[in-house]
């Protein structure tokens, strides 16, 4: 597939599946902002913190912000484990905020394709506790297929992602999430700084309900290397 190709079909797949989405009555448009450090990096080690914001309800209020810190160590060159712990704020629908502690553990493999790509899986299993809600402290795993290709569609872009992460819930015992980002471009914005921007379809099961509601989300991130 010729580069020009490739770039309009990831384009016009993510703008129809993001415009069908805007015309569902059940839809909303978020905004998320990422921030990454990577402290240390090595043949087998890596630290990094995160911190995240992201405004929902049309993009208009801050509806939760969170802080992680991961350490990774590869175990095989194409077998990697992670441990890490996450505090964040949500805020619920009467505007109060509801303060939560993760617990993480993950086993990530990867594969080197022939056309220079890569393919990585991301199975992460979380220990969450939350802050009003005691009888809710339980597991949630998840599972994301990623795909990274190095390009240069524009300026200083340097790659794309396209990726799909599932979320089940052990106490409901059912599927509570997904989350489509169709395109996430990155671009090099210094020896040791990118910056990406990145469209995603957020889906979320109501605990009590079971019913579903959308999101668009629009984002942007920047990512530093000491």
């Amino acid at each position: 597939m010729q580069p020009n190709v490739g770039r309009s079909v990831l384009l016009l797949f993510t703008c129809g599946s993001l415009c069908l989405l805007v015309q569902g009555d059940e839809s909303d448009l978020q905004l998320w902002n990422e921030l990454m450090l990577t402290e240390y990096q090595a043949k087998q080690w890596r630290t990094y913190t995160w911190a995240e914001t992201r405004y929902d309800d049309s993009a208009s209020r801050l509806g939760l912000w969170m802080v992680q810190q991961k350490v990774y160590y590869r175990v095989h060159p194409d077998w990697e484990v992670g441990f890490g712990g996450s505090y964040l704020d949500v805020k619920d629908l009467e505007g109060d905020w509801n303060h939560q502690t993760r617990l993480e553990l993950e086993l990530n493999p990867r594969w080197e394709l022939s056309d220079g790509s890569t393919l990585v899986s991301r199975n992460r299993l979380e220990f969450r506790a939350y802050d009003r809600e005691n009888d809710r402290h339980g597991l949630v795993t998840r599972h994301r297929l990623l795909y990274s290709k190095r390009a240069n569609w524009f300026g200083r872009m340097s790659r794309f992602e396209v990726s799909n992460e599932i979320f089940f819930d052990t106490q409901l015992g059912k599927v509570s999430e997904n989350r489509l980002r169709p395109l996430n471009l990155f671009f090099d914005a210094g020896k040791r700084s990118t910056f990406n921007l990145f469209a995603q379809i957020r889906s979320k099961r109501a605990s009590l309900s079971g019913d579903w509601s959308h999101s668009v989300v629009f984002g942007f991130g920047l990512r530093f290397k000491r």
